[in-house]
């Protein structure tokens, strides 16, 4: 991304911010394209807020995971097309910490897969039904701790631009707390009313930071005080809030387009 293309992307996503707060502000660049701040709030009231803007994915797994699942797939697509009894089948894996089964075994794997749901297919329905994995299934006991499954009576494939993220809860996830701590040693912009940090995946569910939940936000071992920052929003499907007053909040739901 060039930086044209990335200071229009922070532009927009504060806009997104504004809109779910529903303010009313015009949001330009900053001043210095390498310096602080990002962006630059002017309310209707003539409050100017400077805005530092950051970005985070659930990227904790290694490169090898990636691969991993990557080859899996593929074997689970190439494997799929040759049986027609489970095209309607639909599938949700349910992983045991994160664990991947090494790559020689992935055919194994893929094919027990494709057994486990022979045994349950004509029990199935357009209702999930959850599975939990024994070990009488070995290969998929070490991997899995349960499998969904239902007849799905309209089937899409998503293939998003991430095949594998760390659903890990914000107080274990070492990168996101990373990506804080960093922005909590930036200088406060001087001339400005406010300053705040915003921390996104981005603005649409393909981006998004994912399975943030309050009090696990509540739980992060950072001092959030002693930074610069008199707010602190991070966008995950819902648009979250730490001030120094009232701690980590959700921003409720009363999005409009009055942000320009």
């Amino acid at each position: 991304m060039t930086r044209p293309e990335q200071k229009l992307s922070e532009i927009n996503r504060v806009k997104h911010l504004l809109s779910s707060l529903a303010l009313n502000g015009k949001v330009t660049g900053g001043p210095d394209s390498n310096t602080s701040p990002d962006c630059v709030i002017t309310m209707l009231d003539g409050k100017i807020i400077a805005v530092e803007v950051t970005e985070f994915h659930y990227g904790g797994q290694p490169a090898n995971d990636t691969a991993a699942w990557s080859n899996i797939k593929n074997i689970a697509y190439n494997k799929r097309s040759l049986e027609n009894k489970q095209m309607d089948i639909a599938v949700v894996l349910y992983f045991r910490d994160g664990r991947l089964p090494k790559m020689r075994k992935h055919a194994d794997f893929v094919n027990a897969i494709i057994s486990f749901i022979d045994r349950k297919i004509d029990d199935l329905s357009d209702e999930m039904q959850y599975f939990k994995i024994t070990n009488e299934d070995e290969i998929l006991y070490y991997a899995l701790e349960k499998i969904s499954l239902w007849r799905a009576v309209c089937y899409m494939d998503w293939d998003w631009n991430r095949n594998v993220g760390s659903f890990s809860m914000p107080h274990e996830n070492r990168e996101l707390i990373k990506t804080i701590n960093r922005k909590l040693s930036t200088e406060r912009p001087t001339g400005y009313d406010e300053f705040w940090l915003v921390v996104t995946g981005g603005v649409v569910m393909s981006e998004s930071i994912f399975v943030m939940k309050i009090q696990n936000l509540s739980m992060m071992p950072i001092e959030l005080a002693q930074g610069p920052f008199d707010n602190i929003f991070l966008w995950d499907t819902d648009w979250f809030y730490w001030n120094r007053e009232s701690g980590w909040k959700v921003v409720p739901s009363h999005s409009t387009d009055q942000a320009i």
